[in-house]
């Protein structure tokens, strides 16, 4: 839903072309890289490794299985490989705890906290706000298909889903 809004990333492009180029040449590389198990993971100046693939393989159950994973979209003959290289990844990202959590501590040092928006980092919050009193009991399935009609409707909202990238 985000890829989708033209308009809105040419105006970013435009505004901010510095940032914009970081992002096409550094982190969308580095992200790809890091999902297809090609990339090293930095272990120093880090406070939050990259969970997200071992975070997609811990949500997998009997209903999942047939989706591909990022990962197995871009190279489905060596996924396995893949795999064992995220668990092995997730392997050394706890042990390496103890350093994440120096390196964390040290930037936090730095932030000063507003009690008026400290609960809008709060877990509960979210839950509450995007699914209501009962988000943490509903299914994961249901909280995801509910956060991408979410997605949608803003997306939408910002620009039409007839838009074909020229009102700029």
């Amino acid at each position: 839903e985000i890829t989708r809004l033209r308009d809105t990333w040419l105006i970013l492009r435009r505004n901010h072309t510095s940032s914009a180029f970081q992002f096409d040449t550094k982190l969308k590389s580095a992200y790809k890289s890091l999902m297809d198990g090609s990339g090293l993971l930095p272990l120093q100046n880090v406070s939050i490794p990259d969970i997200a693939p071992l975070v997609f393989l811990l949500e997998r159950d009997e209903s999942s299985l047939t989706d591909y994973l990022p990962w197995e979209l871009s190279d489905q003959n060596s996924g396995l490989d893949i795999l064992l290289i995220h668990l092995d990844t997730a392997r050394l990202i706890t042990a390496q705890c103890g350093l994440y959590k120096v390196t964390a501590e040290n930037v936090m040092k730095t932030v000063k906290f507003e009690d008026l928006i400290s609960d809008v980092f709060q877990t509960e919050f979210h839950l509450r706000i995007l699914w209501g009193a009962k988000g943490a009991t509903v299914e994961r399935t249901e909280r995801q298909k509910k956060y991408e009609q979410l997605l949608a409707v803003l997306s939408n909202r910002a620009e039409a889903p007839e838009d074909d990238g020229t009102a700029v």
